[in-house]
């Protein structure tokens, strides 16, 4: 569809800005572009728009001057007008709300910023982007350089959706811009839409070969556009889509980061299971080479008591006895030995 854009701004530099944004999205568009003294009057009355933009801050006519103009015009009553202000206090909207304006764009603002409130103003059919809707049998076909994936949907909705397929022997090709086209099934008329851009924003493990090896993917790809032809296309589809079939994700995010968080002290706890494991079967092959070093070595041999000098077992010194019995004993002792040398003595002469 070609759109016819207004645009109504005393500052040069923001009817370039605003112009090379409209181009962006809309490159079949035409646009008018003045002053709001030259020909902004004539331009309401003569020639039908599909949005009005206008500053609100300007000399001559200001931004409710314009938005009053086009009220009384027969040709653009009910063309939807988008004021542009420096200011969004509470004040200033009040003034929007109380003039019956109920779109503003702070200025200035990001390529972002403009294409949201444009695509609201022209297309109020398209679905909030928090909508995920669950249409069966729904599949995608994802280009990544020339490779191509095939996807089984799980939910969709306007600025992203959810699916399952294969995982690729590489997985780090994955994380790259890509095209999709989605094809949803017969109760949809067989509804195709194309030329769709995406990105790979998470993706988790489905289903495992083994312990290490992934075989099917859980991925969430994020879409962009360059225009409004897709985006309309898919809205269309969705609004089809019965509220049954409806799943909100106002939390996308929280959960999201959530489950990551949960999934990463998982790997660390698994981490640590794995060295525990690892210096519990050292620390038992280390005793079980302790009690062979054991036994190997041949046991020492008996000391016996007698082979102890009785003198080894006294831990004291000898003491002078004092018993006068003992004294006797030893006196007889030692007269006894003197005699006894006497005698050899004599013999031995």
């Amino acid at each position: 569809m070609k759109y016819r854009f207004l645009i109504i701004h005393h500052a040069i530099v923001i009817q370039k800005i605003i112009k090379k944004f409209l181009l962006q999205l809309y490159e079949r568009s035409s646009i008018d572009v003045c002053l709001p003294e030259d020909q902004a009057l004539k331009y309401i009355a003569e020639r039908k728009y599909h949005i009005v933009f206008s500053g609100l801050e300007m000399s001559g006519l200001n931004g409710f001057d314009i938005h009053n103009q086009l009220c009384i015009s027969k040709l653009n009553t009910n063309t939807p007008f988008i004021i542009m202000t420096a200011s969004d206090s509470p004040r200033q909207k009040d003034r929007f709300k109380q003039q019956g304006i109920p779109f503003f764009l702070t200025i200035p603002c990001t390529f972002y910023q403009f294409q949201k409130i444009t695509q609201v103003v022209l297309n109020t059919e398209i679905p909030d982007d928090n909508m995920r809707f669950f249409i069966p049998k729904t599949q995608a076909d994802i280009y990544i350089g020339n490779r191509l994936f095939k996807a089984n949907i799980i939910n969709i909705g306007m600025d992203s959706m959810d699916c399952e397929l294969l995982c690729p022997k590489e997985i780090a090709k994955m994380i790259r811009n890509c095209e999709i086209n989605i094809h949803f099934p017969e109760q949809y008329n067989h509804a195709r839409v194309n030329h769709i851009n995406a990105s790979l924003l998470r993706f988790s493990t489905k289903e495992r070969l083994t312990d290490t090896m992934p075989q099917r993917l859980r991925t969430t790809w994020k879409f962009s556009y360059t225009g409004l032809d897709s985006k309309t296309a898919l809205a269309r589809v969705i609004n089809q889509a019965p509220r049954s079939s409806l799943d909100m994700y106002e939390d996308l995010e929280d959960i999201y980061e959530i489950n990551e968080k949960l999934t990463q002290s998982n790997e660390s706890m698994q981490n640590d299971l794995s060295q525990l494991k690892f210096e519990n079967k050292r620390l038992l092959k280390k005793i079980e080479e302790l009690e062979k070093a054991i036994s190997e070595n041949s046991p020492r041999q008996a000391i016996q008591l007698k082979e102890i000098p009785l003198s080894a077992l006294i831990n004291e010194a000898a003491k002078a006895a004092k018993d006068p019995a003992k004294l006797k004993i030893f006196q007889r002792v030692i007269d006894d030995n003197v005699k006894l040398r006497k005698m050899i003595h004599k013999e031995t002469k």
